[in-house]
């Protein structure tokens, strides 16, 4: 009887290990594509900057499709001028990742250096005289915490946190209204733009 149930043992567990190698097989990712937008959304032929279905295949080739973090692969694959904003797994062994072009909206000035910032709050690099409106009038204190590229500018304190992100609502606004993100400093203006009374913008 012992030797009935160690017989059937073995085979429950046989399986499962030729289950687990077959679908690390079936499912181990080998194909990658990329598909680009415009700011507003629509999708656009492949430009030459954009990260390339390479540049997805080093992340996740041969893992397990089942198993990959979407979060990690996104956080991953930003780039300078380009923001990764969604994967799609597609089984068993491709994926897709979607990049929407990034889109200057305003800077800063801090310690003398200008930051600039897209409209998803993401520090972008030197953009040298493009035109964009100047919000350092917004901030008492100059007070930036975290100002590393491809990543979300943030101060010291909230109440700065939030004002940018008013600010930012304010253009992308603009925007919706038709007016293109590099016409928004004709429009509002290039430089003391957005002040705040009593934590009100005005």
């Amino acid at each position: 009887m012992k030797s009935k149930r160690l017989i059937v043992l073995i085979a429950v567990v046989a399986v499962i290990l030729v289950l687990l190698i077959v679908s690390a097989f079936i499912f181990s990712v080998k194909d990658a594509w990329v598909v680009c937008h415009r700011f507003d959304g629509a999708e656009i032929a492949y430009p030459q900057d954009a990260p390339t279905p390479d540049d997805v295949l080093q992340i996740v080739k041969d893992k397990n499709i089942i198993f990959l973090s979407k979060s990690e692969i996104l956080e991953a694959l930003q780039s300078a001028n380009w923001h990764a904003v969604n994967v799609v797994k597609e089984f068993p062994n491709k994926i897709t990742v979607h990049f929407v072009e990034r889109a200057l909206a305003v800077k800063l000035v801090a310690s003398g250096q200008d930051i600039y910032v897209d409209s998803k709050g993401n520090v972008m690099t030197n953009q040298g005289d493009a035109r964009c409106v100047d919000i350092s009038s917004a901030f008492q204190v100059m007070d930036v915490a975290s100002q590393e590229v491809n990543q979300p500018l943030t101060f010291t304190t909230s109440q700065n946190n939030e004002r940018l992100k008013q600010i930012l609502q304010v253009i992308v606004a603009m925007w919706r209204c038709n007016v293109e993100m590099e016409n928004v400093s004709a429009v509002l203006g290039e430089k003391n733009v957005f002040a705040y009374q009593n934590d009100d913008l005005v």
